[in-house]
Order: structure tokens, then C-alpha cells, then sequence
């Protein structure tokens, strides 16, 4: 399994407060969850510049993407490329 390094359950996701400072609590039998992946994507071996390690990319997926591809799999993937924050 691939570590789930970008996107992590921190308060920027999983709210805790209101925008008034007042506590938040989680109603588990009204809430609605969605399918979701952390993939790490690697450029082909044979692709890479000579002498250099193939480059990596973190990918979130979500909904109906979420398992579809396994380790080892050649995939092409079109999409909207935004930097997330590690912090």
C-alpha cells in the first residue's frame, strides 16, 4: 500500500469549528462520505532522462476513480494538476 502523504485527516478537512469559533460535532448517521485515494504516479523507467531516477507525483482520487489501478499498472491520466499543501 502507498502512504497517504498529501492528503491527510487534518482540521483543514474535517472541519472542527464554524466560522464563529463554535465547537463542531459530527453527526455519524446523517453524514455523507465519498470514496477516496492517494496514488502515487510514476514516469515510465524507459522514459526517463539517462542517469535519472524516474519522477513521481502524488494523485488524489476520488469517487468513481477510487481503485481502478493497482501497482504496476501503465495508466495515461488527464486531469487538472493542483499543488495541495503537506503542512
Amino acid at each position: 500500500e502507498l502512504p497517504d502523504k498529501v492528503v491527510q485527516l487534518t482540521s483543514s478537512s474535517y472541519p472542527t469549528q464554524d466560522k464563529e469559533g463554535n465547537a463542531l460535532e459530527t453527526e455519524f448517521g446523517l453524514s455523507v462520505y465519498k470514496d477516496h485515494q492517494t496514488i502515487t504516479l510514476q514516469e515510465m523507467p524507459e522514459r526517463a532522462p539517462m542517469g535519472q531516477l524516474p519522477r513521481s507525483v502524488d494523485l488524489v482520487l476520488d469517487h468513481d476513480l477510487v481503485d481502478k489501478v493497482k501497482p504496476g499498472d501503465r495508466v495515461q491520466i488527464v486531469g487538472v494538476y493542483r499543488a495541495l499543501s503537506t503542512a
